[in-house]
């Protein structure tokens, strides 16, 4: 009986490996066509999302144990494992445009401190994710803000930007890794989870609908002919095999191609929609990507070095809501 169960249990695990979850891309590289207003994506094809990659499935710094500290300083109104009392939701702020462009302009102070600083220190550097970094995004969209309401006046940074950036630095300084880590982790995951809906309401709001490049996360484009761009999304599934779907839409519409059994060709629209909740697949495989990176380095800390990093989360938040102050209006 026993072996029995043992041969059951090896031809279950046969059947199943690779199909209940996947790992995300781990290169992200872009080629060049020669149509002429088409663009290309390649992405994962038959994808199910569990939330974690296939490399997470195990013990995850990231899941288990940062994330779980973030949710805690989460207002119960966002979600029911918050523990801070439901605030005023951000549908119901009322900043003007100068507001918003004084909450960019101090956004940029922090981000043109953090990004540096990790991309240049010799062990954070290995956690860079440079389609997520937004210093470069910002100064297009402060400048584009002037330009769209040619009363706007570029502030100087206020209180909120110099504190946070200041502090930063001396983390630095001191060589805190593992704080840096953590509000490198909670800057941009608050950006690409409730801030893409902070971003769309006040564009709504405020910029005729205009979607800034600060809540944007699209793939790289190559230096091509005019109109024209590839962009590969490759995946190796668990068990190593590649698998990738292409996208061609040309002129707004969807041009088929031809597909071997691994590869599947989709329209734009069915891409988009394989992504949960309309989530943002190149997004999606940048975030996944990040946190393989910090439980890559997480791996080396001591328990203590984890245990700070994790306890560092409450300042994070601190700093965060100041700088969503300029968002509230009066």
């Amino acid at each position: 009986m026993v072996a029995f169960f043992v041969l059951y249990l090896l031809i279950f695990g046969l059947l199943f490996d690779g199909h209940i979850s996947f790992k995300p891309p781990n290169s992200i590289k872009s080629t060049t066509t020669t149509t002429g207003k088409s663009a290309m994506l390649k992405c994962v094809s038959g994808v199910h999302r569990t939330g974690r990659s296939t490399q997470m499935m195990g013990k995850s710094f990231v899941h288990d144990e940062m994330r779980p500290s973030a949710i805690k300083f989460h207002s119960r109104d966002q979600t029911s494992q918050g523990q801070q009392p439901a605030q005023v939701p951000f549908t119901q702020w009322s900043p003007t445009k100068a507001d918003y462009l004084h909450y960019l302009v101090d956004s940029l102070a922090v981000y043109g401190e953090l990004e540096p600083a990790v991309a240049n220190h010799v062990d954070l550097c290995s956690i860079r994710v440079p389609g997520l970094e937004r210093a470069d995004a910002l100064r297009t969209d402060i400048q584009w803000m002037c330009q769209f309401d040619p009363t706007l006046k570029v502030p100087a940074v206020g209180t909120p930007g110099l504190a946070y950036s200041a502090y930063i630095k001396k983390l630095l300084e001191v060589n805190d890794v593992p704080s840096l880590v953590c509000h490198y982790y909670n800057t941009y995951f608050a950006l690409s989870a409730g801030g893409l809906r902070i971003g769309q309401h006040l564009a709504n709001k405020l910029l005729g609908g205009k979607k800034l490049q600060f809540y944007t996360f699209d793939p790289p484009v190559e230096k091509n002919p005019p109109g024209t761009y590839t962009v590969d999304i490759l995946s190796k599934r668990s068990g190593g095999a590649s698998s990738a779907a292409s996208v061609t839409s040309l002129n707004g519409g969807v041009e088929q191609s031809a597909h071997s059994d691994q590869d599947h060709t989709i329209t734009s629209q069915e891409a988009q929609s394989s992504a949960p909740l309309g989530e943002n697949l190149y997004l999606v495989n940048l975030k996944d990507t990040f946190r393989d990176k910090i439980d890559a380095l997480a791996a080396k800390w001591t328990p203590a070095q984890r245990l700070h990093c994790c306890a560092e989360t409450e300042r994070c938040f601190e700093f965060n809501k100041d700088l969503l102050g300029y968002l509230h209006g009066g």
